[in-house]
């Protein structure tokens, strides 16, 4: 988000009415959901876009959604990686087993959604868990039983791998009812639900003295030395791994369309946008020698033209240097 993308003219400040965010285009990124905040932020606004879209139609199709959470009972002294490998193996182990097998073919499942996530506390160290969201045509009458067999899947699946967990390590919740609530717990937004806490991950402060990575990337900006070790070590461990995935063809059978990467969700070209100004490579090198592309991002949030265009007066950007546009075009841009 520093250097302009090769063949690109100019930087483009949009609006994109469909996340209600703005946005630079034509920048360079790193297409890293795991550790950069900025990519992290476009990448979990769009699945979490694609995620609520798929809930909705799932219920639409009389499907019931629920989001099961997997972790266990871990020590400070644990290594990330080590316990991070072992919780996926358990998870896959799980997966695979014919007992779970047979609970899918019990209860119909259709497909599921998981999603990877890690925090750290000063207590208990590193606490690297997965939600997955369920979708079965299940009866609100089986989902005890349903739970019951689940856990104890989970439970195996954690002795083979040498861990264990107590009641927290394994929780279901019938997002049809409570998970609203039980979400809205971890974020700051008005209107957090199950697809939030499986993608925004990234605008998550932790609860009771966790702490997520973006915390401890906080405060390694302001110094903290043990927080950089913990962030580098974070990023060692989770570097290339998924994310969020969903079964295969799931998003094809909900909506109609294919599975989309981290790439296509970065360029998501077919998304209409508010074009609010241009800058020239010119006015972007004044943008970045005065750290403002923060501001720059915060003024194209407002969805206003005139606010992106003082913006880039404010940091010392040549009023030659801007084009002042206002249209809407969709994959390609449009003067106006």
């Amino acid at each position: 988000m520093r250097c302009l993308a090769p063949l690109a003219g100019v930087v483009a400040v949009e609006y994109l009415p469909e996340y209600r965010r703005g946005k630079l285009n034509n920048l360079m990124v790193c297409r890293s959901p795991w550790m950069c905040p900025l990519c992290a932020s476009l990448i979990s606004e769009r699945r979490r876009s694609d995620l609520q879209a798929m809930t909705r139609a799932a219920r639409g199709k009389d499907l019931r959604v629920v989001m099961i959470t997997l972790t266990f009972s871990h020590r400070r002294a644990d290594v990330l990686s080590d316990v991070l490998e072992r919780l996926l193996a358990a998870v896959r182990a799980m997966m695979s087993h014919r007992t779970y097998q047979s609970i899918k073919a019990r209860y119909a499942f259709v497909g599921f959604t998981k999603a990877l996530e890690v925090t750290w506390g000063q207590a208990n160290g590193w606490h690297p868990h997965c939600h997955i969201l369920l979708y079965l045509p299940i009866e609100e009458d089986d989902m005890d039983s349903l739970a019951h067999a689940l856990r104890v899947c989970w439970v195996a699946a954690l002795r083979h791998q040498g861990l264990t967990c107590n009641d927290h390590g394994f929780r279901l919740d019938d997002t049809n009812q409570a998970v609203a609530d039980y979400v809205a717990k971890f974020g700051h937004e008005r209107s957090w639900d199950e697809a939030a806490e499986l993608t925004k991950s990234h605008i998550k402060r932790g609860r009771a003295g966790s702490l997520t990575p973006w915390d401890l990337l906080r405060m390694s900006a302001d110094g903290d030395k043990q927080a950089s070790a913990l962030f580098v070590q974070y990023a060692q461990s989770f570097k290339g791994r998924s994310q969020v995935r969903s079964t295969p063809r799931l998003r094809e059978l909900l909506l109609g369309a294919p599975e989309r990467s981290d790439e296509d969700l970065l360029e998501d070209s077919d998304t209409l946008a508010l074009l609010l100004a241009l800058v020239t490579p010119q006015g972007w090198r004044q943008v970045c020698h005065a750290g403002a592309r923060a501001s720059i991002q915060l003024a194209a949030d407002s969805a206003d033209g005139a606010t992106v265009h003082q913006a880039l007066l404010d940091a010392g950007v040549n009023a030659d240097d801007i084009r002042a546009m206002i249209t809407i075009y969709k994959g390609s841009l449009v003067p106006f």
